[in-house]
């Protein structure tokens, strides 16, 4: 057990030798120009061994102007292209979406026509939402040649399962009926004489889900 504490201080430079065959990582660590890094290709090294995923904090929306835009309905019409990520990371995996209504995105009985009522949102407000919903559908289109806008159950959750769908392909299916199946739900109702259900408020909203 140490008796003291001594400082240290943090190396300006590190190479890790052979992070992949014929490949050296170089860190550069400054106090002024933050953190930077090299890979060292020696000859006869295949460069396309290097695997970078990228992980942003940062809203990776940007304007017509170029300019990054912070997540918000309202910004959301203003989207002109998304940074979508290259990495195949999540494209390897297979992703279900358990999905609590059936409404598209879109339309009258999209997402915004739908729920933002609901939530308090104006006439005037929902609009703009529908328009910002709209201009996302687009860019999906347009980057993954993939529908989104009329597509079933991608109203869940304000939308987020239509951006599962669309940029990482996940399979959207009815929750209800997935976790139903999955406890044994037919077995456990075997057992008993009467089951009691009930919703806060029914209202045409409620046959979608």
């Amino acid at each position: 057990k140490p008796e003291t504490v001594v400082s240290t201080t943090c190396p300006e430079k590190i190479t890790i030798k052979d992070i992949y065959e014929g490949i050296d990582w170089v860190l550069y660590n400054s106090t002024s120009k933050g953190f930077k890094y090299d890979f060292i290709v020696h000859p006869n090294a295949d460069p396309e061994q290097i695997k970078l995923l990228y992980r942003s904090k940062e809203k990776l929306l940007l304007d017509e102007k170029g300019n990054r835009l912070t997540g918000s309905a309202e910004n959301l019409r203003h989207i002109h292209s998304i940074e979508f990520p290259t990495s195949d990371l999540f494209l390897e995996k297979r992703i279900t979406a358990l999905c609590d209504v059936t409404n598209p995105l879109c339309g009258p009985k999209g997402s915004a026509r739908t729920f933002a009522p609901q939530k308090g949102a104006s006439p005037e407000q929902v609009g703009e939402i529908e328009a910002g919903m709209e201009n996302f559908a687009a860019l999906v289109a347009k980057h993954f040649s993939k529908e989104i806008a009329n597509i079933a159950m991608t109203g869940s959750a304000g939308g987020l399962s239509a951006a599962l769908y669309g940029v990482l392909n996940a399979e959207l299916v009815r929750g209800a009926s997935y976790l139903l199946d999955w406890i044994r739900f037919d077995e456990l109702l075997d057992s008993h004489d009467l089951l009691i259900t009930g919703e806060g408020k029914t209202d045409y909203q409620t046959l979608s889900g």
